[in-house]
Order: structure tokens, then C-alpha cells, then sequence
């Protein structure tokens, strides 16, 4: 995921014409600078197929299993959308960027807030439990937002950008809790 952030933070500077509290994500990749956010999303995409194998030492709920399934569409539909960029504004999208948009989103999304449900009943995720919970409905709340009407699209970038920094501070959170789980500590 730092490689995500960085190689997205260096194509703002890249592409100065596109301000970044008004331009989508995706709108990069319909610039000169599309290869770099190509290879943006698939470092994206990539730690999230990551988080989904690191979570299957703690599998045995339900709902982190679906989360994982989640989380695998979802980097499909990523990797394909570098394949074939397109806008994914839902108001403006292509029917590929409505597909990728129907798998990405709620991939992520519904996983993130599925997997937080399934690991706040394991006695060793109760320390980040209500914080996983808290940030994963809050990224959904905000992504309603974002695609609604409730923010204008020239606010559009910000809330997309603050929806990609809860998505950051979760996969942060779990990826660091697993590390100190006794089970990481027994492979090392």
C-alpha cells in the first residue's frame, strides 16, 4: 500500500493540470501519466489481495471469508481496470467502469466491513475491534457520499481522497495486528 501511495502522490505531481479536490482517482488515467496510475492501481490492488491471504491464519468466521471472496473480485476488477482505464465516475462511467465500479466497491467496501464483524468475535482482535468497525462503516457512509448527491462533484476529489485514507488506516490497522498475533511471531 506505500508503494500505492507513493507512486499516486508523485503523478499529482506529474499531472498539475488535474486539481486534486476536484479530479477522481480515475480521471489520472485518461492523462500522459495513465501508465504510472496503472501501476498506482495494480500496487493497490495488490495489497489487498495480500491483507486477504494474511487474514486466512485467522479464518473460521463466515464473515471474514466473504470478506476475502470480497476482496478478490475486487482486485480483478482493479487489475482490469488498469487493462482497460476508464473513467469510473458512476455519473459519467462507461458500461466497463459500471461493472468495475458494481465489483470494486462493494468488494472493498462491504469486505472491509465484514471482516471487521468477523474478527471482533475473536478474543485476539478485541484490542482494534470497535476501531475496525468504526472506520469501515465510516468509509462506507463517506463512499455513499461521494457517488451520491449529497457532495458536488467539484468536491468530488476530496472525498474520494479522505474514503482512500480510512481504506489506508484500516488496512494499517490489521496488517499491524497481524504481525503481533503469536501466530506471525512463530513464522519469523
Amino acid at each position: 500500500m506505500v508503494t500505492h501511495l507513493l507512486s499516486f502522490s508523485f503523478l499529482h505531481y506529474l499531472e498539475p493540470q488535474l486539481n486534486p479536490a476536484t479530479s477522481l482517482i480515475s480521471d489520472y488515467t485518461q492523462t500522459p501519466g495513465a501508465w504510472l496510475a496503472s501501476l498506482s492501481f495494480i500496487f493497490f490492488a495488490t495489497g489487498w489481495a495480500s491483507l486477504s491471504i494474511a487474514l486466512s491464519d485467522v479464518s473460521g468466521s463466515r464473515f471474514v471469508a466473504i470478506g476475502q471472496l470480497l476482496f478478490f473480485l475486487a482486485f480483478i476488477s482493479i487489475l482490469a481496470g488498469t487493462v482497460f482505464p476508464s473513467s469510473m465516475d458512476p455519473r459519467t462511467g462507461t458500461v466497463l467502469s459500471k461493472i468495475q465500479n458494481l465489483l470494486a466497491r462493494p468488494g472493498l467496501f462491504i469486505g472491509i466491513l465484514l471482516i471487521s464483524k468477523g474478527l471482533s468475535k475473536k478474543a485476539e482482535w478485541r484490542t482494534v475491534a470497535s476501531t475496525l468497525l468504526f472506520l469501515s462503516i465510516f468509509a462506507l457512509i463517506l463512499l455513499g457520499l461521494t457517488i451520491g448527491i449529497l457532495i458536488p462533484k467539484d468536491l468530488g476529489g476530496i472525498g474520494q481522497r479522505l474514503v482512500f485514507l480510512l481504506l489506508y488506516i484500516w488496512i494499517w490497522l490489521v496488517a499491524s495486528h497481524l504481525l503481533h498475533l503469536p501466530s506471525a511471531k512463530k513464522r519469523t
